[in-house]
């Protein structure tokens, strides 16, 4: 038996549910809300997830993947690739307060479901993870090819960068203006030169 079409876009559905999650968090999003802001009805709902924890983890593999696949394209197709991840730590001064606010969503859940949920939390850290190889493969690159003239162990910058991404992360909703975070966010980038 074949199951029923989906009547909606499943791209920009999962979008809307990892923006909410985003702002509230796993716990503190009803499913009511995620129905109302996927634009789904219940049955559509419930066809399509087995549950808020699989929209949870289908929303966040989503939009994880896209972000960490475009900074993967960014490094490759820049002739400065470590000014990307300069910049990439260097725009978090610029952004809303809005977005300020929302911090990051795998350190979120992390945060907020250590030792409630293995899963989930699991499978933020995965994304961080995923992350870290990747300033570490292009440190390692760097080095070799000068654009970095640091000689610290490419391992070890790369944990330092991803722990400065957590970092920052928190404390952008502390100092939520340019002229207070950034200051910051430049001493720290000085270990990468």
């Amino acid at each position: 038996m074949i199951g029923r079409p989906k009547i909606f876009d499943e791209k920009t559905a999962l979008a809307s549910a990892n923006e909410l999650f985003w702002k509230k968090g796993y716990e503190a999003t009803t499913t009511e809300e995620l129905i109302s802001v996927m634009k789904l009805q219940r049955g559509s709902f419930y066809h399509s997830f087995k549950s808020k924890k699989d929209l949870f983890i289908k929303a966040v593999n989503t939009h994880e993947t896209a972000v960490l696949q475009e900074l993967r394209e960014e490094l490759l197709n820049s002739t400065t690739p470590m000014q990307v991840i300069k910049d990439m730590f260097l725009s978090i001064a610029d952004c809303t307060q809005e977005r300020q606010a929302k911090g990051c969503i795998l350190g979120n859940t992390i945060a907020e479901l250590a030792g409630i949920d293995d899963e989930l939390v699991a499978n933020a850290t995965y994304h961080l993870k995923v992350l870290e190889e990747i300033f570490y493969t292009q440190i390692k690159k760097s080095q070799e090819t000068k654009e970095l003239k640091t000689t610290q162990n490419p391992a070890l910058l790369a944990k330092y960068l991803l722990n400065l991404w957590n970092g920052l992360n928190i404390t952008r909703r502390i100092y939520t203006k340019k002229e207070e975070l950034l200051p910051l966010i430049i001493i720290q980038l000085e270990i990468i030169k």
